[in-house]
């Protein structure tokens, strides 16, 4: 044991001088860190005096902060760090305000002599009947089982006790309170032609149990978009079952749209700081609309509603103090990747185009800019693989776009791109090589890369 412990400080003595000498050596040229420029279209100076900010890390243990400011004489300007221990990633709140799914057992509750309810009744009645090694299974209504989907919500705006439920018991009556008063809401019922496969098996020993569940796809898939402001969650659920149907929406208490509940920070224990009270539909949609997206404007003023109405895209702008339609933006065809929103405008990225809605007055938004993509070579993975790192800033006129390059392997690197575009379409486009991947392998462990999921920012001239 002795001898494993040295071999350990050993190999730790190591690999601490090893990350020093090479920190050493970097913080001795860290101010050597280019950026060199290749202007790919446009004129030049319609970016000139922007600043790229970006973060970028070896390892977690070597950090690089750069200022680049384009212009005739640009200016780099980068500060270098380095740790012994590994730098903390930011975390950034990506996660939904809520999200909601059928809470139908897979299995039945072992070592009660309760009944069973729902559709763990059978799953009992299987595992009864197995002998050890068997495995036995059956398909049934789940229509004979529930007369409406069996619904489970989560929530997760800051400063709510929610998931404490997992290791607090205090919480259960309220938590189960809530549960239940959703489930009153939202009555779906479950279609006669539903059915699902339950199967049990048990080993030879009979200890260990196994089970399992699929679905004729006619079964509820669930789901909902959301977002939140300080002191509401705003959600949309899903009407749509696994193969892409309707479910029948009808029998919800407010009808289908667009709900609200109020939330607080507890102030009890056996608190969870949402008020199931305060449910309520604020936003009618028609029955075959899907909310995709949800977010609230960066000036707090309206709801921002990405939709999908049978073959068209449909963008709400709701007016968050009366809820009313402020405007509807209705695109054929296409599906939206991303939508972004920032300081004065939503941003929809398509497959094949973008749509800026100018949002600076928030009563009288408009297209202000419409144009196929033409910064990228466009395919589906390179849109979906950007749409939570590329960074976007609009000025009333110009919309800028910047983020990182991506080598052969998808992986990022730390050069980057900006993009400009106008009403007329893209006036400029520019790519800007960092020295740091002067020797890039394209393996992450060795390559510097972005620190964290938003490592790159923009901002315009001072004026």
């Amino acid at each position: 044991m002795k001898k494993h412990i040295a071999v350990l400080a050993l190999l730790l003595a190591l690999t601490t001088a090893v990350t020093c000498f090479l920190g050493a050596s970097l913080s001795a040229s860290k101010d050597a860190v280019t950026v060199t420029e290749r202007i790919i279209r446009g004129d030049k100076s319609v970016v000139d005096g922007l600043v790229v900010s970006s973060v970028l890390s070896l390892d977690r243990r070597l950090m690089w902060c750069t200022d680049y400011t384009i212009g005739d004489t640009p200016q780099t300007e980068t500060s270098f760090d380095f740790s012994l221990g590994k730098f903390p990633v930011p975390s950034y709140a990506t996660r939904a305000s809520a999200d909601m799914q059928l809470n139908i057992p897979a299995g039945f509750t072992k070592g009660t002599t309760e009944e069973q309810v729902g559709i763990s009744a059978v799953y009992r009645e299987l595992y009864d009947s197995l002998p050890n090694g068997g495995e036995k299974s059956a398909k049934v209504r789940l229509a004979d089982y529930y007369e409406y989907y069996p619904l489970k919500f989560n929530f997760y705006m800051s400063g709510i006790r929610w998931e404490a439920i997992r290791h607090d018991d205090s919480l259960k009556e309220a938590y189960d309170h809530i549960q239940n008063a959703m489930a009153d809401y939202f009555r779906i019922p479950v279609e006669e032609e539903v059915q699902i496969e339950v199967s049990v098996s048990r080993n030879k020993s009979g200890n260990s149990v196994g089970f399992g569940m699929s679905s004729s796809g006619l079964m509820y898939a669930g789901g909902c978009a959301s977002t939140h402001t300080s002191d509401t969650c705003f959600f949309a659920i899903s009407p749509k079952n696994m193969k892409g149907g309707y479910v029948d929406t009808s029998m919800i208490r407010g009808g289908y749209g667009i709900y609200s509940i109020r939330y607080s920070t507890p102030t009890a224990a056996y608190e969870t700081g949402i008020d199931v009270d305060s449910l309520k539909t604020v936003f009618a949609l028609d029955s075959h609309t899907q909310v995709m997206e949800m977010a609230i404007s960066a000036d707090n003023k309206n709801l921002i509603a990405l939709a999908q109405e049978n073959d068209c895209i449909t963008l709400y702008v709701i007016d968050l103090e009366d809820m009313s339609l402020v405007r509807k933006f209705t695109f054929d065809g296409g599906s939206v990747v991303r939508l972004q929103q920032g300081e004065g405008f939503v941003l929809l990225t398509f497959y094949d185009k973008l749509v800026l809605i100018d949002m600076i007055d928030h009563s009288d938004p408009f297209i202000a800019i419409q144009s196929p993509i033409e910064h990228i070579n466009v395919t589906i993975q390179d849109l979906i693989d950007s749409r939570t790192t590329v960074q976007a800033l609009y000025n009333g006129e110009k919309l800028v776009l910047t983020d990182f390059l991506r080598d052969n392997y998808g992986n990022d690197m730390c050069s980057f791109y900006v993009a400009v575009y106008t009403k007329d379409g893209i006036v400029f486009h520019g790519e800007y090589e960092s020295s740091l991947d002067k020797n890039h392998l394209g393996n992450t462990s060795y390559d510097p890369s972005p620190h964290g999921e938003i490592a790159i920012s923009v901002k315009l001239p001072e004026s």
